[in-house]
């Protein structure tokens, strides 16, 4: 009788074991994200399946009048010109919803717009999915 005591409480403590290691198993993840100088890429999704690319600012920078040039994945596109601030939530983001080629690198370069009417690039990070 102890032997078959033992035998079932060791049989439902390894389907507990088993039940509690299968909900801790986390998908693959395609978000990876870079910043470089003042200008952040944060590319969102699952495994080779990207949600959505986000350009901004780095947390430390105070707000620029810009905008960010996105390629990659093929994309090349600008995005609009405004006042862009990390610190109070105002970037872009690009709706992706789509699978990429796993390799796929995505970047983006932001750019100031001086008072004199030139461009200062704010810095070119890349982030490549890796599924």
């Amino acid at each position: 009788m102890f032997f078959k005591n033992a035998v079932r409480r060791v049989a439902v403590s390894a389907a507990v074991v088993a039940a509690t290691m299968s909900t801790l198993v986390v998908p693959a993840q395609a978000t990876v994200s870079g910043c470089n100088v003042d200008t952040c890429i944060l590319i969102k999704g699952e495994g080779l399946h990207v949600d959505h690319i986000r350009v901004g600012m780095d947390a430390w920078t105070l707000e620029r009048d810009a905008h960010f040039r996105i390629w990659g994945g093929g994309i090349d596109m600008n995005t609009p010109r405004k006042t862009y601030s990390w610190n109070r939530h105002i970037h872009f983001t690009l709706e992706l919803s789509r699978s990429v080629p796993r390799g796929t690198k995505f970047c983006t370069e932001g750019w100031e717009h001086m008072p004199d009417g030139s461009l200062k690039s704010m810095g070119l990070p890349c982030a490549t999915v890796t599924g």
